[in-house]
């Protein structure tokens, strides 16, 4: 029965811990919290375990909580530990401002007047369209992904997917989720990142 407890608690927490536990602006508080889901997670799995295996199982009996607790502690350290690596580990380089700066590139000549001087953050393709995102608003050109970024070369930024292009200038941070990495823009846009993307922002050093 506890072996039984233990594989499937295990697999629980990390489940909950990847997909219930909320990201906050604190990490120490999301971390308090996401612990506690996870025991919460863990001691409704034990119980419902006691109860399959013994029908009659009163609680008033034997209380197994303690156990609980000591066993997701022991569980959870591990957890905590990678959680804290990753949070570490993909945490956006600002760490120089001079870096990160407004710049324009020659796609900003092809913006209407109010947006040429907008500095440009991304590109989406769609279709035979690419969406240019800008610090004060979008707009749509008739164009290949491809195209559009020839003409971002004055512009610090990489290609993260197939159908998206950010610059750094843009990016408020970037984080991994449910083992994912994401581009998290100044204005909350997410931008996807696929394997190959998350290749070429290691290589040209945008995390820590």
């Amino acid at each position: 029965m506890w072996s039984l407890s233990m594989i499937g608690g295990t697999v629980w927490v990390v489940l909950a811990q990847i997909f219930i536990a909320p990201e906050l602006e604190n990490y120490i508080i999301e971390r308090i919290v996401s612990s506690t889901i996870g025991l919460l997670v863990l001691c409704v799995w034990v119980v419902s375990v006691l109860y399959m295996v013994f029908p009659n199982y009163n609680l008033t009996e034997f209380n197994p909580f303690f156990e609980i607790t000591l066993f997701y502690a022991i569980i959870a350290l591990p957890i905590e530990v990678v959680t804290y690596m990753e949070h570490k580990m993909w945490a956006f380089n600002e760490s120089n401002p001079d870096k990160v700066k407004n710049t324009f590139c020659d796609l900003n000549k092809d913006l209407p007047l109010p947006l040429k001087e907008s500095p440009i953050w991304s590109l989406q393709a769609d279709d035979h369209y690419v969406q240019i995102q800008t610090e004060n608003g979008q707009h749509m050109i008739l164009s290949t992904l491809a195209d559009a970024i020839v003409k971002t070369t004055q512009i610090e930024g990489v290609r993260v997917h197939r159908s998206h292009w950010v610059a750094k200038q843009g990016i408020k941070n970037i984080i991994r989720k449910n083992g994912r990495m994401e581009c998290h823009l100044h204005n909350e846009t997410v931008i996807p990142v696929s394997r190959s993307g998350q290749s070429a922002i290691k290589g040209i050093g945008w995390l820590n």
